[in-house]
């Protein structure tokens, strides 16, 4: 039998659980968090096993127009929504699982709970309701709402036009989606994010972004223009039709053109699972998602030239293309990319970079740029200018040497990609 403590750092967001696990395969499963949706709660302490589990999408299910007292259920979803910044009402957590997302309303219960957690919810005495026009589940307590696992790999937003969120909002509330159209607003000189702001794509179809006034980002100036992504959330402020709407997480939701993808520059510095050796080519997730390594690994030793814990490596000798390609798209395309590359510490140098891009997930490549020679023991940066438009992905290629046996051990480190 083993045992994980899961421990928070202060007593008044403390979130506490002994994890018995019966078997060590699903014990790994839980440390590695390489799923998409948590695990299946049926093992764990205080979740009584008499709870018939359900899908989030089977629960919304039972929304016919009025309010629906919940039985003997149970559902488990990845937390999307931040407390940390604040933009969500006090007292509520938005989680998803696979397509389906459900708000829960806690009142003033503590809510503990952070982005990337998995929970399971006692669904007994909730009632399924729709308040202000958003679906949410209120009357629940907080032993009714458990920690299962934190550190979740991140739910990856559904891109989708604004067009497809006005007409199926219902599929799509209470999940984090990305809006694949640019949103404009006609804002006066300083106004800012707090309240409920509404846009417009060049159709002229809105979007309302609702702001908390505590959020983080409240006080924030808007932006004329970007692209943004969030959770998908009802802005009524009364009545019985659906307005769409969505709320940030965070102040980097809002894309400006130009600006830095969130969660780049990938730097190699987390990983979901180590990869030893340079062959077979193998998928890792890292904080930007999830990359393929096909003759390249991630290293962390002093001979590494890198800007902090870790970089990529090419081998050197290769008489095969080497990659470092995005599995991912970027959803609004992209003005630049840069990286930084150097010789590894005793490499003699002299092999090639190329930097490529996919605007049809993968299926062929298309070279951008010059050639990039590595001959330098100190990181220097790559720098590309783009006019692409639409969702795309890269990938850093290391050519073959052929004949040529040389030393050209390469590292890749800082990958930057901007958005158009």
């Amino acid at each position: 039998m083993v045992v994980v403590q899961l421990i928070k750092l202060n007593d008044t967001n403390m979130k506490y659980l002994n994890i018995k696990i019966i078997a060590l395969l699903v014990f790994i499963a839980v440390l590695s968090g390489c799923k998409d949706d948590p695990l299946e709660p049926a093992i764990f302490p205080n979740v009584d096993p008499s709870l018939k589990s359900i899908t989030i999408a089977e629960l919304k299910s039972k929304y016919n127009g009025s309010d629906v007292t919940l039985g003997s259920f149970r559902i488990h979803g990845q937390v999307i929504s931040d407390s940390v910044n604040k933009n969500i009402p006090k007292g509520r957590i938005v989680i998803q699982q696979g397509n389906s997302g459900i708000a829960l309303e806690m009142g003033n219960e503590p809510c503990p709970f952070i982005l990337r957690d998995s929970l399971v919810v006692d669904l007994r005495g909730g009632i399924l309701s729709r308040v202000n026009g958003g679906m949410k589940i209120t009357g629940l307590k907080r032993p009714k709402v458990q920690l299962i696992a934190y550190d979740r790999v991140p739910i990856v937003p559904k891109m989708i036009s604004l067009a497809e969120l006005n007409s199926n909002f219902s599929d799509y509330e209470n999940t984090l989606v990305s809006i694949t159209d640019k949103i404009f607003y006609n804002a006066g000189a300083g106004e800012k994010y707090s309240g409920s702001k509404v846009f417009s794509n060049a159709s002229g179809q809105n979007i309302t972004l609702i702001t908390e006034t505590n959020a983080s980002f409240s006080n924030t100036v808007i932006p004329s223009s970007g692209r943004v992504t969030g959770i998908a959330s009802a802005a009524n402020s009364g009545g019985t039709n659906i307005v769409a709407g969505l709320r940030m997480r965070f102040i980097s939701d809002m894309l400006i053109p130009g600006a830095l993808y969130t969660n780049f520059p990938e730097g190699a510095e987390t990983i979901n699972s180590s990869k030893t050796g340079y062959l077979p080519a193998q998928s890792r997730i890292f904080r930007t998602g999830s990359w393929l390594l096909d003759n390249a690994v991630r290293q962390t030793s002093a001979q590494d030239i890198k800007n902090g814990s870790a970089a990529f490596r090419f081998p050197g000798g290769n008489t095969v293309p080497c990659y470092l390609a995005m599995d991912f798209n970027v959803p609004n395309g992209a003005s630049k990319v840069e990286f930084k590359y150097a010789n590894w510490q005793t490499a003699l140098g002299g092999g090639t970079l190329q930097l490529e891009y996919s605007i049809n997930n993968g299926s062929s490549w298309i070279k951008t740029g010059p050639d990039i020679v590595v001959n330098n023991n100190v990181l220097q940066t790559a720098s590309f200018t783009l006019d692409i438009d639409v969702p795309v992905r890269f990938r850093i290629k290391k050519l073959p040497l052929g004949s040529v046996a040389i030393n050209d051990r390469t590292n890749i480190d800082d990958i930057s990609i901007f958005s158009n």
